[in-house]
C-alpha cells in the first residue's frame, strides 16, 4: 500500500489500483480536504498534473491529479485526490445562470494546481476559495456565469456570426 499515513487514512477512503498507478483518496468532509493534500505533499506527492471535474447533476466531484517528480518510490503513480460537493440543493446566483460550488484552493500546497484551478473555475463554475487570481483564463469575459462543461448549460445559436477569413 503506497498511502500508508495515519492522518490520511483517518480522513479519506483510499483505493489503490497497483495494475494502473492510480490511487484514488476520497474526501468526505471538505474541512478535511486541505490537511490531506498537506498530508500528501508531505509524503513526497509534489506537483499537480490535472484539476478537472465530473458533473453528475446531483453532484460535482472535484479531482486533482497528483504526482512526484522526487520521490522514485512513487514514480509511476498518481494520486486522484477527490471531493464530491452536493450540487441538488444549490441556490442560482441571479449574476449567473448556475451557482458556484465552493471548494479550498490548493494552490498554497501545489503552486502546479494554479492555472488548473482556473481552467476548472472557468469551464465548471468552481470557486476555488483562497486562490490567488481566480480570473479566466480561455473564455471571453461575455461568457463568464456559463460554464460549458456542465450538464445544465445551455447556448443560445440566435444572432451568432460566423466570420471565415
Amino acid at each position: 500500500m503506497i498511502i500508508n499515513n495515519e492522518d490520511i487514512i483517518k480522513m479519506a477512503q483510499i483505493r489503490e489500483d497497483e495494475k494502473k498507478g492510480i490511487i484514488d483518496v476520497f474526501v468526505t468532509d471538505i474541512n478535511a480536504l486541505k490537511k490531506v493534500a498537506s498530508s500528501l505533499s508531505g509524503m513526497g506527492f509534489d506537483h499537480c498534473l490535472s484539476v478537472t471535474c465530473v458533473d453528475y447533476k446531483s453532484r460535482m466531484s472535484v479531482m486533482w491529479h497528483i504526482s512526484s517528480y522526487s520521490n522514485d518510490e512513487y514514480k509511476g503513480h498518481v494520486v486522484q485526490l477527490r471531493i464530491d460537493m452536493d450540487t441538488s440543493n444549490l441556490t442560482p446566483d441571479p449574476r449567473y445562470r448556475a451557482s458556484m460550488i465552493n471548494v479550498p484552493s490548493l494552490v498554497d500546497i501545489w503552486k502546479s494546481a494554479e492555472f488548473l484551478e482556473r481552467e476548472a473555475h472557468e469551464m465548471f463554475g468552481v470557486n476555488f476559495y483562497g486562490h490567488p487570481d481566480m480570473r479566466g483564463i480561455l473564455l471571453s469575459d461575455d461568457f463568464y456565469g456559463k460554464w460549458p462543461m456542465r450538464k445544465d448549460f445551455t447556448f443560445d445559436k440566435s444572432g451568432i456570426k460566423y466570420e471565415f477569413e
